[in-house]
């Protein structure tokens, strides 16, 4: 079976994204919003305000792709509408042959305040430890 290259597919997060209500994506790398666009990263956060929520106190949703992901890091979409996903087949075809099986692993983290890079590092490194 051949998986064809495609810019996006599979795992997919759509933030409920309005132009005047803002919010943005930060990558691994640093790379924010279009700019963090089919670049390569081990996660992506997305964060933007949430009615009812002080100002500052943006709801959060970061994306873990785990290292032992075929193509880790891999390439993500990330749109304008504060959409994003992993994207393994960004890089080409992606073939299983057959009786093979693919598993993917992800870890979602859902927090709210200001981005934090140290709390998704963390636990960016807790769910890809071999120890456990």
């Amino acid at each position: 079976m051949t998986l064809g290259k495609h810019d996006y597919g599979g795992l997919f997060l759509r933030m409920p994204w309005k132009q005047k209500t803002g919010g943005k994506a930060v990558n691994s790398g640093g790379d924010e919003s279009g700019k963090a666009e089919g670049k390569k990263a081990k996660w992506v956060d997305v964060g933007m305000p949430i009615e009812g929520r002080k100002e500052k106190d943006w709801g959060h949703i970061a994306i873990l792709d785990h290292k032992d992901n075929p193509r880790h890091p891999v390439a993500w979409r990330v749109d304008g509408q504060l959409g994003v996903g992993p994207a393994l087949t960004r890089a080409g075809d992606y073939k299983l042959k057959r009786g093979d099986t693919l598993t993917l692993k992800y870890r979602l983290v859902v927090y709210t305040g200001d981005f934090d890079k140290k709390l998704i590092e963390k636990a960016w490194k807790e769910f890809t430890d071999k120890k456990k």
